[in-house]
């Protein structure tokens, strides 16, 4: 997977890409991988370029970004990092067996982060592997933590409605992932949803029927 970069207004008014000369220049459309952009196939090169409380000037006009005293609704100068992953092979999509496996050996006597990664696979984190405040290319999605002993990892996941917040959780999971193979953008967030219906989520048959149509017509990124 290529790695590119890029900084971003809250309304999206202001979208700019890293190019491979390390300047800031104008990005209308993120989704696509240009020759000049900076491209790395490093996690680690894309974190280490995020830095915070930086001002910068770009076409002439001052920026800050991810400023440390927080942002301002509806200041389009105040940008943040965004990340975009592109692909040359048809990934294999997430397997609900194997979230639903992971959520049975992990401890729930600690707090966990669950995240789906680039791979495909779902991952449970501690809380210090968590980067704060950076958008890590490796992730696709991130979900809220779990907080220790509230029964959504470990044994008691085989109750029957946990089993459904296991299915719930794969299907805004499976979403997101969707989402990233579309428009290419990486560390997106969720929320434990007990009732995706109400949060408008496609239902999972719709998805895999979108992944698949994705599949059959899919064309390298680079």
């Amino acid at each position: 997977m290529i790695f590119a970069i890029n900084v971003e207004s809250g309304y999206g008014t202001n979208v700019f890409r890293l190019n491979n000369q390390h300047v800031w220049t104008i990005c209308n459309n993120p989704s696509l991988l240009d020759s000049n952009d900076y491209q790395t196939t490093n996690p680690i090169d894309i974190i280490s370029k995020q830095q915070s409380d930086l001002k910068i000037n770009i076409i002439g006009e001052d920026f800050e970004i991810l400023p440390d005293m927080g942002t301002e609704l509806g200041n389009e100068n105040q940008l943040h990092y965004s990340v975009y992953g592109f692909r040359k092979n048809y990934p294999l999509p997430p397997d609900i067996k194997q979230l639903t496996q992971l959520l049975l050996n992990g401890n729930d006597a600690v707090r966990n982060v669950l995240v789906l990664k680039t791979d495909g696979q779902f991952y449970l984190l501690s809380q210090s592997q968590i980067i704060d405040h950076v958008t890590n290319p490796d992730y696709v999605v991130q979900c809220e933590g779990f907080q220790a002993y509230n029964g959504y990892v470990g044994s008691s996941i085989n109750d029957n409605n946990i089993r459904n917040y296991v299915e719930n959780l794969f299907k805004v999971a499976v979403y997101h992932w969707l989402k990233h193979l579309k428009d290419k953008e990486l560390h997106d967030f969720m929320e434990i949803v007990l009732n995706p219906d109400e949060n408008h989520i496609p239902e999972i048959i719709d998805v895999f029927s979108e992944l698949n149509e994705i599949q059959n017509n899919w064309t390298p990124d680079y």
